[in-house]
């Protein structure tokens, strides 16, 4: 069971979105949580990173240090003031200040849940969304259970804001993404607004796709009987193929999201893109940050002026060992056909030398 976790200042007046929040109300003070009936669960290690950025009213991708990922904060709905900025801090264990982990209306409704990454959310200006944050995450660990992101609006906690969270891995890193969901959601200044990526163990997992299996080929018969009959051989059947990534509605999605290379070896991953209205994304993307050429651990021949709704690109091993992040990001409109913008990214190893890079995600960030 989930119990509170700590009681702090977060939270601001909020608005409407999945999970039908309160009106957005903005209370004065935190309102004093429920005790749970059981002790907390252990908090996952790790480390806290906090980025701060300008915001000016438009879409912005928030890259959140280390190798935590990035957040897309959506259109603001009227005109934002200059020097508007955003501050997102982002941790594997409870923050500083985080409110309790229950509903202010019914304390027993986190119950069995699993907190896996904590985030806050503070402008320095009175702003509102169109939407509420999509997010593009690193995982401690493999989740044990489906994903979802949880938002505290002041008025209390409100789950399943953003439906299940996509998950992907590679050799050594585990990723969840989040879509941005249309709807009011209004942020006081200064006021640190709270998400959660929890674990849900009831609900039912993502169905994956199935692969296809190859037909049994039909054995040659067997020659006409001579006084000497040799046997027909019998046929190798044809191996199973990969399953096909399948795209999901509203999201921009990278399969693999990791990958390892060796200097001078390649491996490709596909960026698929697919509108709010479940129509296929047929605009260009922007690579936002490659870590991976500025340190020389890897190139790519990706073509800015390929369209969606999917690209290939081949990842090609530098001569320098560790690990880097490459971000695309689409250009949708915002619109409520569109939805908007959405980005992700893919983790590159490079092993060169014999390097391990699983520790990666314990580093200062």
């Amino acid at each position: 069971m989930l119990a509170a976790l700590a009681v702090g200042c977060g939270g601001g007046g909020g608005g409407t979105g999945i999970g039908n929040p309160p009106p957005s109300s903005v209370p004065t003070s935190a309102p004093t949580p429920t005790p749970s009936p059981t002790a907390p669960p252990t908090s996952a290690p790790g480390f806290a990173s906090t980025v701060s950025q300008a915001y000016t009213g438009t879409a912005e991708t928030v890259f959140l240090g280390g190798a935590f990922g990035s957040s897309v904060i959506p259109n603001a709905s009227g005109t934002v003031g200059g020097g508007t900025t955003v501050t997102v801090v982002t941790s594997y264990s409870t923050i500083t200040g985080f409110r309790a982990l229950q509903s202010v209306r019914r304390p027993s409704s986190w119950t069995g849940l699993n907190p896996v990454v904590y985030l806050t959310m503070t402008f320095n200006a009175n702003v509102t969304l169109t939407a509420i944050p999509g997010f593009s995450l690193t995982l401690p660990g493999a989740p044990t259970a489906p994903l979802f992101l949880a938002y505290d609006d002041g008025s209390g906690w409100h789950m399943n804001v953003a439906g299940q969270g996509v998950v992907s891995s590679g050799a050594s890193t585990y990723n969840v993404q989040f879509p941005s969901v249309s709807g009011t959601f209004a942020f006081s200044a200064g006021v640190p607004y709270d998400f959660v990526v929890y674990g849900d163990p009831s609900a039912p997992p993502s169905p994956t796709p199935s692969p296809t299996p190859s037909p049994t080929p039909t054995p040659t018969p067997p020659a006409s009987p001579t006084p000497t009959p040799t046997p027909s051989p019998t046929p190798t059947p044809s191996p199973t193929p990969s399953p096909t990534p399948v795209p999901v509605a509203g999201k921009l999605v990278i399969s693999p999201s990791a990958l390892d290379v060796s200097p001078g070896g390649s491996a490709s991953f596909l960026i698929q893109d697919y509108l709010a209205d479940g129509s296929p994304y047929t605009g260009t993307f922007t690579k936002t940050q490659d870590t991976c050429s500025s340190g020389g651990y890897a190139t790519t021949d990706f073509d800015p002026s390929s369209t969606g709704p999917a690209v290939s690109v081949k990842v090609t091993g530098g001569n320098v060992g560790g690990s880097c992040t490459i971000t695309f990001t689409d250009h949708r409109d915002g619109s409520a056909n569109q939805g908007p913008p959405q980005s992700a990214f893919v983790n590159v190893d490079n092993h060169a030398g014999g390097i391990s890079i699983g520790s990666r995600r314990r580093s200062t960030p």
